[in-house]
């Protein structure tokens, strides 16, 4: 996701240090899948709407 300013959000979390993880799939996201991919040192869960991206292809 960019943001305006040509910001991009997985560089700005590269930057500081974050280790950025994808859950779930496309279309389907479930508790489930956040709950396998969240331990104690999980300090945030970024969930980005669907009207900033879009998926080609």
């Amino acid at each position: 996701v960019e943001i305006g300013g040509s910001f991009r959000i997985p560089e700005i979390i590269e930057q500081s240090g974050c280790i950025m993880k994808e859950v779930g799939t496309t279309n389907k996201t479930y508790a489930s899948d956040y709950e396998k991919a969240m331990n104690e040192n999980t300090a945030v869960v970024l969930k980005v709407h669907t009207s900033n991206y879009k998926i080609e292809g």
